[in-house]
């Protein structure tokens, strides 16, 4: 079953419905209530970065901070599999592997672990519409533009 829209992301993207909106449904305030688990160093600066952009498109809200946090430590094991990949392994795919019946060649697990990481991060990042994807159904209204005209409430006799 395909998981339920947020409101707040149907709302952005126009096709909200009154009919089918939950009158009860919770409305937290839009705040960053900072990290709820300790992160590493790559994490702190990623969530340092897209806060104030999920913020400022009016997405996350105080009731969000422990799913930055998992897409934080997310990309922050992405990116350390994929140095480790470059660094360490030279980007090798494989290695030799001798058993009694012969040579064999293995894929390093390290490549798997780094596809299941980024397979994770797109999930998490498809849910706070942050990929081209899932980006073009939002409509995010911008806030911060102000209208500078002082005129434009007169009307023309």
């Amino acid at each position: 079953m395909r998981p339920r829209k947020p409101t707040q992301t149907k709302k952005l993207s126009g096709t909200l419905r009154k009919s089918r909106v939950n009158v009860s449904e919770p409305s937290p305030d839009m705040i960053d209530t900072g990290p709820m688990i300790e992160l590493d160093d790559v994490a702190k600066k990623y969530r340092a970065y897209v806060v104030p952009l999920l913020e400022k498109v009016g997405i996350m809200s105080e009731l969000d901070p422990s799913e930055i946090d998992i897409l934080c430590a997310t990309y922050s094991e992405w990116v350390r599999l994929d140095k480790y990949i470059r660094e360490e392994l030279k980007n090798a795919s494989s290695y030799e592997h001798y058993t009694q019946a012969g040579m064999s060649y293995k894929a390093y697990p390290e490549y798997k672990l780094r596809a299941d990481a980024a397979n994770r991060l797109h999930k998490i990042l498809t849910e706070f519409g942050m990929t081209p994807a899932s980006r073009s159904k939002v409509n995010a209204n911008k806030t911060d533009k102000k209208d500078d005209n002082p005129f434009k409430s007169l009307k023309v006799v």
